[in-house]
């Protein structure tokens, strides 16, 4: 469901239009961002990656996502004033779908400059310790 159909669901109403086109235009940009992040780290750079390296770009990458959530959550205040409660209890039931953090995994998965993979970070793909049995 795309931003339009979402507020065809919502009925807004005039009034509403103007705050929900900033905040749809906010989570615009977040996918965006992190659709053109995902696209950037695909092609690793001409240097080799080292863990510090890999390090620095993780903690860029999360600073980014988290300018982008925070400016979602200012036009989200901004918005949830205005709207009735039967609008309330379709937008908060859509906001984990309208609004995803990490959509993509790990940020990197190429070597690093000794040739090892680099280690998998995203905790939903590690293994748990074998089970004693």
């Amino acid at each position: 469901m795309n931003s339009t159909q979402r507020q065809v669901d919502l009925k807004l109403v005039p009034q509403q239009e103007g705050k929900w086109l900033e905040f749809s235009e906010s989570v615009r940009a977040y996918v965006d961002d992190q659709v053109r992040q995902k696209f950037k780290d695909q092609h690793p750079p001409n240097e080799p990656l080292t863990g510090l390296s890999y390090l620095a770009k993780l903690v860029d990458n999360s600073s980014h996502q988290y300018s982008d959530l925070e400016e979602i959550e200012i036009k989200a205040k901004a918005f949830y004033p205005l709207i009735n409660n039967d609008q309330r209890v379709l937008f908060d039931l859509r906001m984990s779908l309208i609004v995803m953090p990490n959509v993509f995994g790990p940020i990197m998965d190429y070597p690093i400059s000794n040739g090892a993979p680099a280690p998998t970070l995203n905790p939903m793909q590690v293994n748990s310790p074998p089970q004693n049995r």
